[in-house]
């Protein structure tokens, strides 16, 4: 819901939209704004819903080997979900995938296949990774819109599976040490995907961070969540999130929410046009305060020539 928002109230982000598909995709050439706005809504819409649906293939194995551990059952072998067969269904969908993030990031194509293989396929084999459920939900999400035959639909799938492929730490942070210094992950350039990351990683009300033998650990129950974009008639357009959390923090669990929340923020950048910023506050004595250290994030703005 916050993404929509943002898209169908803010102008300045439907031109940044607009223009990243008349770029990207010269067999739209024609529409209009209001037919635009239509295909950015619903390429927004599958973005959002199916951005997490193969999280349950990534971590299956860990899920049901900490499951087995600890119920009173011997298992004759271990619990291993081959991901080589599931790979190999889907040439096409990846030959498409690479391109997609190679003219993205600008690096060449064998990279980028490299780096899909490396996080689904490398990774299932050594232990304690998980399997990027974001490659592999992008993939999945594709060949299940395969039918899909229309010029508008072909763009939705094409770059709402992108924008999924993308979304996780260890993609982006994989793809930027390969790419150009200078060609950074951008709001300009990945709309999609900057709009799903700043989304998904603002969105960890109460979420699950980290699971002990037996007791997951939780992080801090939100009370609220504020959208503000401060008006100024001569600088920049700035949207703030501001997330309020209940009860007092304190510092362990303040700094383990801002650094969770930052993390995109080595990577990601907006615009000096479009600013934005994550407020965190808490609660002392029933009164709203800021966190006591670090209570603003700020995605870097990126330095264009």
């Amino acid at each position: 819901m916050l993404g929509y928002y943002l898209i169908i109230t803010n102008e300045n982000f439907q031109n940044i939209f607009i223009k990243h598909l008349e770029e990207l995709h010269q067999e739209l050439a024609g529409l209009n704004k209001q037919d635009y706005l239509k295909l950015i809504i619903k390429t927004w819409f599958v973005t959002s819903i199916f951005h997490d649906c193969a999280y349950s293939i990534s971590t299956i194995e860990q899920w049901l080997g900490s499951y087995f551990a600890i119920a009173p059952l011997s298992l004759p072998l271990p619990l291993v979900v081959n991901l080589n067969k599931i790979w190999v269904q889907y040439e096409r969908e990846k030959v498409i995938l690479t391109r997609m993030i190679a003219n993205s990031a600008c690096i060449p194509d064998e990279d980028v296949a490299e780096i899909l293989k490396e996080m689904v396929i490398e990774a299932s084999e050594k232990k304690g990774r998980e399997p990027d459920h974001g490659v592999i939900g992008s993939l999945i999400l594709m060949k299940a819109l395969e039918d899909l035959r229309e010029e508008q639909e072909e763009v939705m799938r094409r770059e709402a599976c992108c924008a999924i492929s993308l979304h996780n730490k260890p993609v982006f942070e994989e793809i930027k040490k390969r790419g150009p210094k200078t060609k950074m992950f951008n709001l300009r350039e990945q709309p999609f995907s900057f709009l799903l990351v700043f989304c998904d990683n603002v969105q960890e009300w109460g979420r699950i961070f980290k699971a002990t033998d037996l007791i997951p650990q939780k992080l801090p129950k939100l009370d609220s969540v504020i959208f503000e974009r401060p008006q100024s008639k001569s600088g920049p357009e700035v949207i703030v999130v501001k997330l309020c959390y209940k009860g007092t923090l304190g510092l362990e669990d303040q700094d383990r929410i801002r650094n969770n929340l930052a993390i995109p923020t080595s990577t990601w950048h907006a615009l000096s046009e479009l600013q934005f910023r994550v407020h965190l506050l808490h609660a002392v004595n029933n009164e709203k305060q800021e966190f006591d250290r670090g209570a603003w994030i700020d995605y870097p703005i990126l330095q264009e020539n």
